[in-house]
């Protein structure tokens, strides 16, 4: 790859990172209250930093441009640091998609959230002139291997929902195979290609779903489960109790569609009227549907 096609790549993929920003702005100033979409919108933002970070610091190093070793250290913090914000935000929303299924790889993924700190320590430790340890190296190449696991054991129901699953699985297992590669096969990029091609599958991937849901509801023109949990952070059964309340089911006609007690519904109730600040059926369905 020469330099200007390197170049070309690196336009394209911070343009898509813009795109996507852009969106997911949008969306979440729709859907303010939804967990989920503040998550993705908080991985881009982390994601584009950190990619920024090492892109400075790349150019900075090997085309030895006039700065000091200062300058250096700096890039690197804010790429250890912003590193660090992506991995646990993901952890986060990869835990927003639904259930997990074992909660080991919970565990683990916070297990080596707790190493990074190690990692900043070190970073700051030998700041100015700050660069890689072999430690550092060892964590980006296993933390993606844990938020792979932990994304393939969530359970999922949601058709949307699962889309964004399988396509994470396809496309992060890709990107773990692509950094192995670029480590131990072609290390000599300009700027590493499975940066910039991670780079590229989470912007393009958010902004294809982003559009997709916005067309969606648009061509709908009704209000959907995942639009009910988003607008007002709904779990996913005090949205499917609230779909039912919207289509004027009883407490018990609730109880049996859903195979839960009586009890069960009215706490599922009781807590989506203090969510979504409704008196009752009308004014949960004003709400709803405004």
């Amino acid at each position: 790859m020469d330099h200007f096609s390197d170049f070309i790549l690196q336009v394209f993929a911070i343009s898509a990172g813009s795109g996507a920003l852009i969106i997911l702005f949008y969306l979440c100033s729709v859907f303010p209250r939804s967990k989920r979409l503040r998550f993705a919108l908080m991985i881009v933002i982390t994601v584009s930093l950190n990619y920024l970070m090492g892109i400075l610091g790349y150019v900075n190093e090997v085309k030895a441009f006039s700065t000091s070793s200062i300058v250096s250290g700096i890039f690197l913090l804010i790429q250890v640091l912003s590193a660090i914000a992506t991995f646990y935000v993901s952890l986060l929303f990869i835990e927003s998609l639904g259930t997990p299924r074992y909660s080991v790889f919970g565990i683990l993924c916070r297990a080596v959230f707790v190493v990074f700190f190690v990692i900043v320590i070190d970073v700051i430790h030998m700041f100015p002139g700050a660069q890689r340890r072999p430690v550092w190296d060892l964590i980006i190449y296993f933390s993606p291997v844990f938020l792979w696991c932990y994304l393939l054991t969530i359970k999922i129901d949601n058709p949307f929902i699962r889309k964004i699953q399988i396509a994470g699985l396809i496309g992060f297992g890709g990107n773990i195979l692509l950094i192995i590669l670029q480590r131990f096969a072609i290390p000599d990029f300009f700027i590493h290609f499975a940066d910039a091609n991670f780079y590229l599958f989470l912007t393009i991937s958010s902004m294809i779903f982003s559009i997709s849901y916005l067309v969606q509801r648009k061509k709908d023109g009704k209000v959907s489960l995942i639009d009910i949990q988003e607008k007002f952070n709904l779990t996913k059964r005090e949205a499917e109790v609230t779909e039912l309340l919207l289509k004027s089911y009883s407490y018990k006609e609730i109880a049996f569609h859903l195979g839960i007690t009586m009890p069960t519904v009215k706490t599922h109730v009781s807590r989506i009227y203090k969510k979504t600040g409704s008196q009752g059926k009308s004014g949960l369905h004003t709400l709803v549907t405004k």
